[in-house]
């Protein structure tokens, strides 16, 4: 898959599901080791969109690319589809035809989503849990975006190194990051890509990075690959929902401008007519009801609360009311 254009974005989910599997039993050459995309721990709309979008296009270069969606607590399947249905929603609107249901939502998400959780049960299966020792202990590269510093820093202190809570027996070498949070100081040098800028949504910042690094370009031909339209819908839901629809002044920044246009354009030229203010609607109807899919308990949880008032920003974090978020 690395090297080669992409196809559909479910396709290259698909594959990216399977070159995890094949990692994690080391039936891959070293060469061969793929790239984690990890969003925030909040795992809200851009953080988890931002990893697919930008696993999709990275995948046009030498390495395998797969997001992993940063919920150490539920697997994908059902209870990520009511975890988190705004994503749901978004990445549906993207893929498929109609509303999705739980249950074929749920096996969407099962055969192409990765999350933390599904790594740690996949490394038990293999017999090694939490505190696997220092000598079995998995190395991986990552890409962060939304973020840019690891919630566990490595052992030996170096810089960039780190795991992540609910998977300490993987220890993760940071080669890139995206993100418009206020920088931790916890990046090595020499990463590419290092873009930690202000602007209302990370997904702008993706879409912009791409195009700068030729992995996204622009085109008014039909030389555009038709499977870009529905990988650009997706990018738009975060940048729609963080700055209100493109309306909330004190939120857009020259960078989502530039964002918007970008994705508007692939989606005006494409051949499915599409509504933004609709898609937008949908998105943040669906947000906007999240809470009523969740338990008491879950309410409750402090875990769930709004990540907004304790993670300091350079920009516009765009967290929902309840979120997975660190303290």
């Amino acid at each position: 898959m690395a090297g080669q254009p992409v196809h559909s974005l479910l396709s290259m989910l698909w594959a990216a599901r399977k070159t995890h599997l094949r990692f994690i039993a080391g039936a891959l050459p070293h060469a061969e080791a793929p790239v984690y995309v990890i969003g925030n721990p909040s795992a809200d709309l851009d953080s988890m969109i931002c990893a697919l979008v930008y696993s999709y296009f990275a995948n046009r270069s030498s390495r395998c690319h797969i997001p992993l969606i940063n919920i150490p607590q539920v697997p994908s399947g059902p209870e990520l589809c009511r975890l988190r249905p705004e994503f749901v929603k978004a990445f549906w609107i993207s893929t498929n035809s109609g509303d999705p249901t739980s249950e074929p939502a749920g096996s969407l998400l099962q055969n192409h989503i990765l999350t933390v959780a599904d790594f740690a049960e996949h490394l038990k299966q293999r017999g090694i849990d939490c505190d696997p020792g220092p000598h079995r202990r998995y190395a991986a590269d990552a890409v962060l975006v939304d973020w840019n510093a690891l919630p566990i820093p490595s052992s030996d202190g170096q810089k960039g190194k780190g795991s992540l809570d609910g998977l300490p027996m993987v220890e993760f070498t940071v080669v890139g990051c995206i993100d418009h949070h206020v920088d931790e100081g916890f990046l090595g040098p020499d990463i590419k890509p290092l873009v930690i800028e202000k602007a209302g949504s990370c997904s702008s910042l993706v879409v912009n990075t791409l195009n700068t690094m030729g992995l996204w370009t622009p085109s008014d031909t039909e030389d555009r690959f038709p499977e870009e339209e529905p990988v650009a819908r997706l990018a738009l839901a975060p940048l729609l929902i963080d700055t209100v629809n493109m309306n909330a002044k004190d939120k857009v920044t020259v960078i989502d401008t530039e964002a918007w246009e970008f994705l508007r354009r692939i989606l005006d030229s494409a051949p499915s007519a599409w509504d933004r203010d609709a898609y937008y609607r949908q998105i943040h109807e669906t947000k906007s009801n999240s809470l009523d899919l969740l338990t008491v308990d879950e309410m409750l949880d402090p875990r769930l609360l709004d990540c907004s008032k304790s993670r300091q920003s350079a920009g516009l974090s765009g967290c929902s009311v309840w979120v997975f978020c660190t303290a």
